[in-house]
């Protein structure tokens, strides 16, 4: 499978280093207006032919997918000349700038059997989504998930109140601070070694499988073109000074 890269200064690197990794696919080329971004990638990528614009990129031979990294101004026309065509495609969220440009798109790509795929990374990302910190209380340990923290994203503590179950004294009520703190058990924290990975890599390898399965995955067109509908209303609703607005 060859793929293309349209923008390559904050996100496009990214996308393109993660492509490389994948089995079968080959990144034949990326677009760039600026001289500096093309001279960097090809400093960095010998083997990927860098243009100045997307339609050249879209012109090379064979070429099967397009990944654009471009402002959201330009996302409609560079993803429409893509699909028009005759290329798959996966754009940096949001997929447009307004419901009516998504609405287009999604028309287009269903029209011609093309997938169309929105990068929505946290969809992919393990653990708790759209959560900096959350605790799990049980009935025998509390759970940490720290989701800023590089490393030990979770700690388990053996900390609970005592039970008669357990063999162990408790009162049903307590006159003193002092007794009330006799009731909880602290105990060690353990942190357990989870296995990390970029979220964006599976971000790729599902707009790969997609592809491949001829099936759109969750993040499609359409599900892209819900999430800037619902913006859209987001944003109404705050010039109405919080009224409600229906989807």
């Amino acid at each position: 499978m060859k793929v293309g890269v349209v923008g390559c200064g904050y996100w496009g690197p990214n996308l393109l280093r993660n492509f490389l990794q994948i089995d079968g696919v080959t990144v034949v080329g990326c677009a760039d207006l600026r001289p500096e971004r093309r001279q960097h990638i090809e400093r960095r990528h010998p083997g990927v032919v860098c243009v100045e614009s997307h339609e050249e990129l879209l012109a090379m031979p064979g070429l099967d997918a397009v990944v654009i990294a471009t402002p959201i101004s330009t996302h409609h026309a560079v993803a429409k000349a893509a699909l028009l065509r005759g290329k798959h495609v996966m754009v940096e969220k949001p997929l447009a700038g307004s419901s009516e440009h998504c609405r287009e798109l999604v028309a287009i790509a269903e029209q011609s059997g093309l997938i169309l795929m929105v990068d929505h990374t946290f969809l992919f990302t393990t653990g708790p989504c759209k959560v900096r910190r959350m605790t799990v209380v049980g009935t025998h340990r509390m759970l940490v998930y720290d989701d800023v923290e590089p490393v030990e994203k979770v700690r388990i503590y053996d900390k609970c109140v005592y039970d008669t179950r357990d063999g162990l004294p408790i009162h049903r009520y307590y006159d003193t601070f002092e007794e009330f703190r006799l009731a909880y058990r602290h105990g060690d924290v353990v942190i357990p070694s989870i296995p990390s990975h970029e979220p964006l890599a599976t971000v790729c390898q599902e707009f790969v499988e997609a592809i491949r399965a001829g099936k759109p995955h969750q993040s499609s067109g359409a599900f892209g073109l819900r999430v800037v509908r619902i913006l859209e209303k987001a944003e109404a609703s705050l010039r109405q000074s919080g009224q409600a607005m229906p989807l």
